[in-house]
Protein backbone atom coordinates (compact mmCIF):
# COMPACT_ATOMS: atom_id res chain seq x y z
CA UNK A 1 0.00 0.00 0.00
CA UNK A 2 1.71 3.32 -0.99
CA UNK A 3 2.38 5.98 1.83
CA UNK A 4 -0.56 8.76 2.33
CA UNK A 5 2.24 11.78 2.21
CA UNK A 6 3.35 10.41 -1.41
CA UNK A 7 -0.22 10.64 -2.82
CA UNK A 8 -0.98 14.69 -1.24
CA UNK A 9 1.71 16.96 -2.06
CA UNK A 10 2.15 19.22 1.85
CA UNK A 11 1.22 22.28 -0.44
CA UNK A 12 -2.33 21.02 -1.67
CA UNK A 13 -2.52 19.67 1.83
CA UNK A 14 -1.95 23.07 3.87
CA UNK A 15 -4.22 24.42 1.42
CA UNK A 16 -6.67 22.27 1.70
CA UNK A 17 -6.30 22.61 5.49
CA UNK A 18 -6.55 26.26 5.44
CA UNK A 19 -9.90 26.12 3.99
CA UNK A 20 -10.79 24.11 6.90
CA UNK A 21 -9.71 25.83 9.50
CA UNK A 22 -10.88 29.28 8.02
CA UNK A 23 -14.37 27.66 7.87
CA UNK A 24 -14.39 26.52 11.29
CA UNK A 25 -12.91 29.53 12.90
CA UNK A 26 -15.79 31.38 10.41
CA UNK A 27 -18.16 29.02 11.77
CA UNK A 28 -17.17 30.13 15.79
CA UNK A 29 -16.80 33.78 15.09
CA UNK A 30 -21.04 32.83 14.03
CA UNK A 31 -21.77 32.05 17.74
CA UNK A 32 -21.18 35.55 18.84
CA UNK A 33 -22.65 37.40 15.75
CA UNK A 34 -22.48 38.07 12.08
CA UNK A 35 -18.96 37.64 9.95
CA UNK A 36 -17.54 39.68 6.93
CA UNK A 37 -14.77 36.88 5.80
CA UNK A 38 -12.73 38.65 3.31
CA UNK A 39 -10.42 36.02 1.67
CA UNK A 40 -6.88 36.25 -0.95
CA UNK A 41 -8.17 34.70 -4.21
CA UNK A 42 -12.00 33.59 -5.38
CA UNK A 43 -11.09 30.53 -4.96
CA UNK A 44 -10.21 30.11 -2.09
CA UNK A 45 -13.58 32.19 -1.15
CA UNK A 46 -15.46 29.65 -3.00
CA UNK A 47 -13.90 26.39 -1.08
CA UNK A 48 -14.77 28.36 2.31
CA UNK A 49 -18.22 29.04 0.91
CA UNK A 50 -18.45 25.35 0.31
CA UNK A 51 -17.06 24.20 3.33
CA UNK A 52 -19.15 26.65 5.65
CA UNK A 53 -22.38 25.29 3.82
CA UNK A 54 -21.48 22.05 5.92
CA UNK A 55 -20.14 23.47 8.85
CA UNK A 56 -22.84 26.28 9.61
CA UNK A 57 -25.93 24.36 7.84
CA UNK A 58 -28.56 26.93 9.35
CA UNK A 59 -26.63 30.69 8.90
CA UNK A 60 -27.25 32.69 5.60
CA UNK A 61 -23.96 32.77 3.48
CA UNK A 62 -23.68 35.53 1.30
CA UNK A 63 -20.48 35.16 -1.62
CA UNK A 64 -19.90 38.88 -3.14
CA UNK A 65 -17.46 37.61 -6.22
CA UNK A 66 -14.93 39.95 -7.64
CA UNK A 67 -15.25 41.65 -10.87
CA UNK A 68 -13.93 39.23 -13.77
CA UNK A 69 -12.85 42.40 -15.62
CA UNK A 70 -9.22 43.23 -15.50
CA UNK A 71 -7.39 46.23 -13.61
CA UNK A 72 -6.79 48.83 -16.16
CA UNK A 73 -9.65 47.51 -18.86
CA UNK A 74 -11.74 49.30 -20.54
CA UNK A 75 -13.83 46.87 -20.71
CA UNK A 76 -16.49 46.51 -18.25
CA UNK A 77 -17.25 43.05 -16.04
CA UNK A 78 -19.21 40.59 -18.25
CA UNK A 79 -23.82 40.66 -17.40
CA UNK A 80 -23.22 37.29 -15.53
CA UNK A 81 -20.42 38.63 -13.46
CA UNK A 82 -22.41 41.55 -12.63
CA UNK A 83 -25.69 39.52 -12.44
CA UNK A 84 -24.00 37.61 -9.19
CA UNK A 85 -22.49 40.78 -7.53
CA UNK A 86 -25.74 42.44 -7.88
CA UNK A 87 -27.66 39.04 -6.71
CA UNK A 88 -26.03 38.80 -4.02
CA UNK A 89 -25.69 42.91 -2.87
CA UNK A 90 -29.46 41.87 -2.74
CA UNK A 91 -29.17 38.84 -0.89
CA UNK A 92 -27.32 40.10 1.78
CA UNK A 93 -29.72 42.90 2.10
CA UNK A 94 -32.91 40.89 2.24
CA UNK A 95 -31.03 38.62 5.15
CA UNK A 96 -29.64 41.87 7.06
CA UNK A 97 -33.40 43.53 7.39
CA UNK A 98 -35.07 40.20 7.29
CA UNK A 99 -37.24 40.11 10.95
CA UNK A 100 -36.58 37.58 13.54
CA UNK A 101 -33.48 36.85 11.02
CA UNK A 102 -30.15 34.57 11.89
CA UNK A 103 -26.76 35.19 11.54
CA UNK A 104 -25.18 36.18 8.42
CA UNK A 105 -21.76 35.85 6.90
CA UNK A 106 -20.38 37.31 3.73
CA UNK A 107 -17.30 35.72 2.16
CA UNK A 108 -15.57 37.89 -0.17
CA UNK A 109 -11.99 38.48 -1.61
CA UNK A 110 -9.66 41.38 -1.09
CA UNK A 111 -10.42 42.48 -5.22
CA UNK A 112 -14.05 42.59 -4.60
CA UNK A 113 -14.00 44.58 -1.25
CA UNK A 114 -11.60 46.97 -2.21
CA UNK A 115 -14.48 47.55 -5.36
CA UNK A 116 -16.38 50.85 -4.98
CA UNK A 117 -20.16 50.08 -5.72
CA UNK A 118 -23.42 51.95 -7.20
CA UNK A 119 -25.76 53.68 -4.02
Amino acid sequence: MADRGALVSPQTARADCAVGVAAARIAEALATGDVLAIVASDYRARDIVTALCGAAPNVQIVFFPPSDALPGDTQPPTAANIGQRLSARRKAREAFEAEGRGRLVCITTAEAASELLPE
